[in-house]
């Protein structure tokens, strides 16, 4: 799952260098097998490590291990933590501090201390009465009726009426502010009469109206006090006055004091009903049915939101994870300690679902495992450890990261997770409910040590171990080469020492000293040693070590025969592992990728007109002896990507000689190159490949990082050229497209005398890249998604531009699009391209791993043909497009994707201009249409784009503003307009 292996602060020299680290390494350990290494070009070096002598068996007392019984005092993380320091804190000169910037300080302190302590004194006059809680609970499903009632009968307003002054009468009595504060903020919201109406005043009177509503909160509780000592923010007791309500028996109190994290989450959850309940009333009040409707995607998160409540505060779910009052789970940075802050900026790459309720406690944060790490070495350990292991055993559980990871695996039979802690085994248990493992899960608080090498406790024979301990010790910060022997609180061995009798993996810190881990291996086997990284940085060692016992199974010979490997994780979350195999060895694992498009187009027969320039058409030929540099945008980010090349609608073979890839010097269009970031690319080993006529191939995978909207330069190269004039192409782009006589594939610039251009890509057609948490969206549609209309090389289609939305949305920002759309094309019949119910398989089914659909086709059908047509045969047209929109949704969804659909469009002009395709018969045909498409109950969803494009005076032409020329399309602005009205809802 989720962690910041142990603490990042300072990690030491990197193992990139293998051969610069063996140059030091012990004539008498060896770490046995190959280390590979990945250059700045992504080429690979390896080297051999051997011995030239065998090695001998290394002694107990050569290993001087440590008695694991011991009964030494160890350091705990939190006095370790206190220790690193301290002895940080001395090698730092301290700063000379001036009167005024202590008294900066002071002041500082002092205003955080007085927030929190009145953040905490209201929190608990709001969580001091069950019955409040009932309300509280109560009013929120009642705000979840109300928005249904103002969704379904908005002529109801009585009823709407009080539905609201319930809400509003609940909001009331747990609102943090006082009774008049609530009363002015409605009022500034121009919803005074509202309000007035609500608590019974007189729309006259503002002055009774307030008196009223200020006596109603007041007379909610009269709770009385009490001595019972309440829980400090860091956990410990203090007596002081706490207010309970009058006859509340002893034995409930339990719910009476919930923690001071669960205050602060419901308190949180309040604040986010209550301008939901503000803008009910702003709907009420002006009876807007649009407003009204808009709620009806609200119903879920509010219902959702009130069975969160009623789970916060039950006793079963207080008493089944048991957690105290050192479990957090801070919201705010304010919140949170100076020491903790910097992981909890982390906290989605530690627990991607940590706003779901995840709690830590304060010293858990220091030693949980980021969930891209937990989830590559879980995966990691399923395809590596022999199949008679069923069980695994986390020995150091904290708070559930690896745990939870190895359950969702569903590679074990059995997960058991130790933990000495009883508040950090109580964080994991509830981190483990919320990812829904937590009865995968055996939780067993005790000693790792006492536990293990009990008789009878674990099944050596059908169980491995997993060892995350505690990182720290003398050089732990500062060494470059951090030594396994003096780690504390428990050394490499200790921990090897106690699981040595079945196979194990240690996670240990990037620098740990591998002439240590190599002396862990049992005499004549080897040990693997992995990497791994996220966002370019190293985070851990995992060591995997055979069992001593010969009785005891030994790994697959794969697993014990692999690498050193680096292991590269994407963006924020995981990338798919990546072994370095060595020559004639087999890679440990298999290669699991990921694969979404990032940038797609659709491939076309090339009509005459749109065949290249001159002279790279010949009467029998094209692009003979030429090289060509397209550039495009990607849309959303990845470290690993693949190229696709077609050759759908070619007659003949497309002979490709060599092909290159790179970041262009400059925008969109430009035929310049950063030579330096230079790669070529090859296809399944080789740089020149012979596409067959109507066959796609992909590329090898490349490592080469795109970033999110970034423009991408690819040049290929063909000696002969593809015979015959029937070729694959696309000709909107948009996008300037450079071509040059001879190879020049390598080349910073294209400026030869033979230089040519033109708006158009040339076999090229898909970039995919490897994001185990991205998904495809696939649009197909016309030429108003292919863009006409945009500005050539500004990338401003409307999806472009729901690209940019996505992106800034961290939910959704690993949904790639591929603008499977073309111009002129069709649903019902061929014409530019093949119709669209006939492209479906290719253009969404086959697009690699495509979790949602949109159809936005149809104004051609409608269009195409004479001036006038007759009623019969747009009748015929309406029938068979819903027919087809139907099927095709119907096929999409048997593939499990989401599938969503728009209206269409008008394409009228204003009277005074000349109408080459409306008359009143498509009008019909349009409306017939879209009344089916806004009703229909077989998409996902719908998108109003007529309503959002058209003139509100006259609904069959277009708004000015929106026109790009002809009425039919959009510019920039309308393209803009259609993307912002996509709710981003539909991909969560």
């Amino acid at each position: 799952m989720a962690s910041n292996p142990q603490t990042f602060q300072s990690f030491g020299r990197p193992l990139a260098n293998s051969s610069s680290f063996f140059s030091q390494r012990d004539n008498e350990h060896q770490l046995y097998g190959l280390f590979s290494d990945l250059n700045l070009n992504g080429e690979h070096r390896k080297q051999q490590i051997s011995t030239p002598a065998p090695v001998a068996a290394v002694s107990s007392e050569d290993i001087e291990l440590n008695d694991v019984r011991s009964t030494e005092k160890k350091l705990t993380t939190k006095q370790l933590r206190k220790q690193r320091e301290a002895e940080q804190a001395a090698k730092t000169p301290k700063k000379p501090k001036t009167l005024a910037s202590k008294a900066k300080k002071q002041n500082r302190i002092k205003i955080r201390f007085e927030r929190r302590k009145s953040q905490k004194d209201r929190l608990d006059a709001i969580n001091r009465d069950p019955k409040l809680v009932e309300k509280r609970i109560q009013a929120l499903k009642q705000l979840h009726a109300c928005a249904q009632d103002l969704h379904n009968a908005t002529e109801n307003k009585v009823a709407l009426k009080q539905s609201l002054q319930n809400l509003t009468e609940a909001l009331a009595s747990h609102t943090e502010k006082t009774s008049a504060e609530l009363y002015a903020e409605l009022c500034q919201t121009n919803n005074q009469k509202s309000a007035e109406v609500l608590i019974g005043g007189s729309t006259n009177d503002t002055k009774s109206s307030e008196e009223s509503f200020k006596n109603f909160v007041d007379n909610l509780e009269k709770p009385v006090p009490s001595s019972e000592p309440v829980p400090t923010s860091r956990g410990r007791k203090t007596a002081r006055v706490k207010e309970v309500p009058v006859n509340i028996t002893q034995p409930t109190f339990k719910l009476l004091a919930p923690s001071r994290d669960q205050k602060i989450r419901n308190a949180h959850n309040w604040k986010r009903a209550k301008p939901l309940i503000i803008d009910l009333t702003k709907a009420i009040e002006r009876s807007d049915i649009s407003i009204a409707k808009s709620y009806a995607a609200a119903r879920v998160p509010i219902k959702n939101l009130a069975e969160g409540l009623e789970r916060d505060f039950s006793d079963s779910y207080i008493d089944e994870f048991g957690l105290t009052d050192e479990c957090h789970h801070y919201e705010s940075l304010a919140e949170v300690p100076w020491d903790v802050q910097k992981y909890w900026h982390q906290r989605y790459s530690i627990f991607s679902l940590y706003d779901e309720g995840v709690y830590m406690t304060d010293d858990a944060w220091f030693g949980i495992t980021p969930e891209p790490v937990a989830v590559q070495v879980a995966s990691d350990m399923a395809t590596s450890i022999d199949p008679s292991k069923t069980t695994i055993v986390d020995i150091f559980a904290g708070a559930g990261g690896n745990s939870i990871a190895f359950a969702r695996s569903g590679r074990w039979d059995k997960v058991i997770a130790i933990e000495k802690d009883p508040s950090v085994i109580a964080c994991a248990k509830n981190n483990a409910a919320i990812y829904g493992v937590a009865d995968k899960i055996t939780w067993i608080n005790d000693d790792c040590f006492d536990f293990v090498t009990k008789d009878g406790n674990i099944d050596f024979k059908t169980s491995t171990i997993f060892a995350s301990p505690p990182w720290g010790g003398p050089g732990y910060r500062g060494d470059e080469i951090f030594n396994l022997d003096t780690m504390q609180p428990y050394s490499a061995k200790q921990i090897h020492e106690m699981c040595k009798s079945t196979e194990c993996a240690l996670f240990l810190p990037r620098t740990s000293d591998l002439r240590q881990i190599a002396k862990l291996a049992p005499e004549g086997d080897k040990v693997e040693v992995v990497q791994y990284c996220m966002e370019g940085a190293s985070k851990a060692l995992v060591a995997y070590i055979p069992a001593t016992s010969d009785s005891i199974c030994h790994l697959s010979e794969a697993y014990m025969r692999s690498a050193l490997a680096y292991v590269a994780l994407a963006a924020t979350f995981v990338q798919q592992a990546v072994t370095v195999p060595t020559v004639g060895l087999p890679a440990r694992g298999s290669r699991n990728v990921h694969w979404v498009d990032t940038w797609a187009t659709m491939p076309q027969l090339t009509e005459v007109g749109n065949l290249p320039p001159a002279p790279y058409t010949q009467s029998n030929s094209v692009f003979v002896d030429s090289t060509v540099r397209a550039t495009f945008q990607v849309s959303i980010p990845g470290k690993t990507i693949r190229l696709r090349f077609t050759n759908v609608f070619g007659a003949t073979d497309l002979p490709i000689d060599a092909v290159t890839i790179a970041l262009p010097d400059g925008p969109a269009g430009t035929r310049a190159i950063h030579t330096r970031t230079l790669q070529t690319v090859t296809f399944s080993g080789k740089t020149s490949i012979i596409i067959p006529n109507g066959a796609q191939v992909v590329s090898d995978p490349i490592n080469f990082e795109v970033k999110a909207r970034q423009d991408i330069a690819v040049t290929y190269y063909t000696a002969a050229g593809q015979a015959g004039t029937n070729i694959t192409s696309h000709p909107g782009s948009r996008v300037t497209s450079w071509y040059s006589r001879g190879n020049h594939v390598t080349a910073a610039n294209l400026t030869d005398a033979s230089v040519a251009s033109s708006e158009h890509w040339y076999f090229l057609n898909g970039l995919e890249v490897d994001d185990p948490l991205g998904s495809t969206f696939a649009i197909v549609g016309d030429s108003i998604t292919d863009g006409r209309g945009s500005t050539t090389n500004g990338n401003n289609r409307w999806a472009d531009q729901l690209s940019l939305r996505l992106l800034k949305d961290r939910r959704t920002s690993h949904i790639g699009i591929a603008n499977e759309a073309a111009g002129g094309n069709r649903v019902l019949h061929d014409g530019l391209g093949p119709n669209a119910l006939g492209r479906i398989d290719r253009d969404v089914l086959a697009q690699p791993n495509v979790k949602y659909a949109m159809i936005y086709e149809g104004i051609n059908d409608i269009g195409t043909g004479n001036s006038t047509t007759s009623v019969a045969e747009q009748y015929e047209t309406s029938d068979r497009l819903i027919w087809a929109y139907q099927q095709m949704a119907e096929r999409i969804h048997t593939a499990g994707i989401k599938v969503f659909i728009a209206t269409i469009t008008p394409f009228n002009q204003p009277a005074d201009r000349f109408q080459p395709v409306w008359d009143a018969e498509r009008e019909k045909t349009r409306q017939r249409v879209n009344k089916w498409i806004r009703e229909n109950k077989v998409f996902d969803a719908v998108l109003d784009f007529d309503k959002v494009v058209r003139n509100p005076e006259h609904p069959n032409v277009m708004q000015e503003r929106y026109n790009f020329d002809d009425f039919l399309h959009m510019g920039p602005e309308g393209y803009r307009a259609l993307a912002d009205s996509i709710p981003l809802s539909l991909f969560l």
